[in-house]
């Protein structure tokens, strides 16, 4: 318990460090620009120090934890495990792309240990990169990652991967490199099939969704939730992952992704509200919203069918990474107190949820592997 503690003081600490391209940073401290200068070094070392050791520390909690942190971490070690014994096995149901990783890593050691560090290393690698990349507010962007992809890593190890992959993919729909995101987004399906939704992104490049739009879609798709008519259209046409829509998938973790809406939600207001701020790069505008909008319908209809939790946690990473951006961006009076808000709030019900409701991901009590 204080170990989750103290990691979220650490981070919301850093987080109090606002980035220094506030452009509200000229109004409450400069005095002459050799003063603002040195202020703004000073501070995006403290900035890039926290960042280092936040992501380091993140990667060690991931790599070294026990078989027994994390749902399905003992099922992957099993596959593993049985890959050593039996080689290549195809008769599984799992992915070719995570069956042959497993593959290719057995042929090197057979300790399982090292497969965690491995898959742990890219995902928080890719994460740092596009961090390191692109993130104008690194503080802001380390503490989500703790409180809402963490818990990610050390459980759907599969779609995790998938998940950093189509970070390239986003990349190059940004940039208008279309097949390159192409090739990215079918690598990412060998190792989780529904990383196909990834061809959603290329759509959001070219659809704009009006306000009137979003709240038209969101009450369609709240009421085939509540009503379980979307699980009825799934199974009747036979479609990916039928099988979770007849089974204890179809309704669980209610109050999490309650949650989960209300923060998607909130999320998605805050982005609207501002980009209207941002008056150029109009097609990139629209991709970010449009990633907001559909991160929130798939939650909603995780209501009916919890497997659509896993849909909407695609859109989360860059979410994560402009969000971030466009609080670093703005002048608006309200934006630190929203930003602090964000932070505490999701910082706190990451921890009570551990705690609490230890059986959601088997983080608590934390070990490391022995």
């Amino acid at each position: 318990m204080w170990l989750n503690i103290l990691i979220c003081a650490m981070f919301f600490l850093s987080a109090l460090i606002k980035a220094p391209t506030y452009r509200n940073e000229h109004s409450i401290y400069i005095k002459t620009e050799s003063i603002y200068s040195n202020r703004v070094a000073s501070v995006k070392r403290i900035q890039n120090l926290f960042f280092c050791f936040g992501f380091l520390l993140l990667f060690i909690l991931t790599a070294f934890r026990s078989i027994n942190i994390g749902n399905d971490t003992r099922t992957y070690a099993n596959l593993f495990n049985r890959i050593c014994n039996e080689g290549l096995v195809l008769d599984t149901r799992y992915e070719l792309g995570y069956v042959f990783l497993n593959y290719l890593v057995s042929l090197v050691t057979r300790n399982y240990q090292s497969f965690l560090i491995l898959v742990a290393g890219f995902c928080y690698g890719t994460l740092f990169y596009f961090g390191e990349k692109y993130s104008k507010d690194k503080t802001l962007y380390l503490c989500l990652v703790y409180a809402l992809v963490y818990t990610l890593f050390c459980n759907i190890m599969r779609q995790a991967i998938a998940m950093c992959i189509l970070l390239f993919a986003f990349e190059g729909i940004k940039d208008k490199k279309f097949i390159t995101s192409i090739i990215f987004i079918v690598i990412a399906a060998l190792f989780h099939k529904v990383a196909l939704i990834g061809f959603l992104f290329i759509l959001f490049s070219k659809l704009k969704i009006g306000k009137k739009s979003v709240i038209v879609i969101s009450i369609i798709t709240f009421a085939l939730a509540i009503t379980g008519y979307i699980a009825q259209i799934f199974v009747s046409l036979d479609l990916l992952y039928v099988e979770y829509f007849t089974s204890v998938y179809v309704k669980s973790g209610t109050l999490a992704i309650s949650f989960y809406i209300l923060r998607n939600t909130a999320f998605l207001v805050i982005i609207a509200l501002l980009l209207k701020e941002q008056i150029d790069k109009k097609d990139k505008k629209d991709l970010l919203l449009n990633n907001a909008v559909f991160s929130l319908i798939f939650m909603i209809l995780a209501l009916s069918v919890a497997l659509f939790e896993r849909v909407s946690l695609y859109f989360l990473l860059p979410l994560l990474i402009y969000m971030s951006n466009l609080f670093a961006d703005s002048n608006k009076n309200w934006i630190g107190i929203v930003r602090i808000a964000i932070i505490l709030v999701c910082l706190a019900f990451f921890v009570i949820s551990t705690i609490f409701r230890p059986e959601w991901n088997y983080l608590f009590p934390y070990e490391f592997y022995k």
